[in-house]
């Protein structure tokens, strides 16, 4: 089994140097870092992690904290698996850990955050979402943590980071979309209206509504299957070209949905969605969606986190990936 000694001794170093490198210590200079890590990586050093827990635990380890997960798209939701992964694979690259906090409502989730904070697990924390009204996220600037949101910060001036989507502009690029394919009746349909990025798309999809001289329809919010009758009789009633829908799990729901009505899809209604998950080629007609590149959003937190040379606020570009949900309206009587 090799030691750390036997890194040092490859390297040319003290024991002590490859530990504060090992710790990532700023004081060890780049070239001797490098010179370390090379060593490492040569002689397959792994770091003994519960150990470097227990002398510096609250340098070496992040938390990420999911969203309440008592509702069922939540849980099912292939976002917060992909992102955790990404965190995972970058942190053990860095040589950190990875605790989460979860539980189905606020109460539990701050409960979690509070325990791994008195039990000197962790000062720096990765949230995988962000709502307008947050008791864990005020709680963790409330004690002066280290943060990064993977969504928008709830005011201009929280001193925490941020990598996201530019969620606005993926509202209004998904509504143009729709628009240039000669879709004039289009609904905007979410689970939630207390996520930022569900906000700012909405926000995005009435300004292109508004741009291009079109009606922009109520949201209809689908919160509970309770609603599912409400929505199927506004489908009737309204009788959309387009839905624009949340995401990719809770579109497959309302194309059920609209099984229910006699409509078709993408015949009579198109839809459109955002994430680019498995889920979105499990059915047919697969899904036309936005990729928010889930997995550079998890990677980025991290760095932000740990490397002083990212910037604070990052915005990750988005791609549409075209498949058979949304058709071309053009032309068509």
């Amino acid at each position: 089994m090799v030691t750390i000694k036997d890194v040092a001794q490859y390297a040319g170093v003290s024991a002590s140097t490859v530990s504060r490198v090992v710790n990532d210590n700023p004081d060890i200079s780049p070239a001797t870092k490098k010179r370390v890590q090379a060593a490492m990586k040569k002689l397959k050093y792994t770091p003994n992690m519960a150990a470097r827990s227990l002398s510096n635990p609250k340098a070496q380890s992040i938390v990420v904290v999911f969203p309440p997960m008592a509702d069922k798209y939540q849980i099912s939701n292939p976002f917060y698996i992909g992102a955790l992964g990404a965190i995972n694979r970058i942190s053990q690259q860095k040589l950190f850990t990875v605790n989460t906090a979860t539980g189905d409502t606020y109460k539990e989730i701050l409960t979690s955050v509070k325990l791994l904070i008195n039990r000197g697990q962790a000062t720096r924390f990765i949230m995988l979402y962000a709502e307008t009204d947050d008791p864990v996220y005020d709680y963790l600037l409330e004690n002066n943590k280290l943060v990064t949101v993977i969504g928008t910060k709830k005011n201009a001036d929280d001193p925490v980071k941020t990598v996201d989507t530019d969620n606005h502009l993926l509202g209004v690029k998904a509504t143009e979309y729709l628009i240039e394919r000669g879709h004039k009746k289009i609904l905007f349909v979410t689970n939630s209206n207390e996520q930022i990025l569900i906000l700012d798309r909405l926000l995005g999809y009435q300004e292109a509504m508004f741009r291009s001289k079109i009606e922009a329809l109520p949201l209809f919010l689908l919160d509970s299957d309770e609603k599912t009758t409400a929505f199927i009789e506004t489908i009737k009633q309204i009788k959309p070209d387009a839905i624009i829908a949340v995401d990719d799990i809770f579109a497959l729901h309302l194309m059920q949905a609209v099984k229910e009505t006699g409509l078709n899809i993408p015949t009579d209604i198109s839809l459109l969605s955002f994430n680019n998950s498995p889920f979105a080629q499990v059915l047919h007609p697969y899904l036309s969606s936005y990729d928010v590149n889930v997995a550079e959003l998890g990677e980025t937190a991290v760095k932000q986190l740990i490397e002083p040379s990212m910037s604070d606020n990052i915005l990750v570009p988005f791609t549409l990936i075209e498949r058979e949900s949304v058709i071309d309206r053009r032309n068509k009587k």
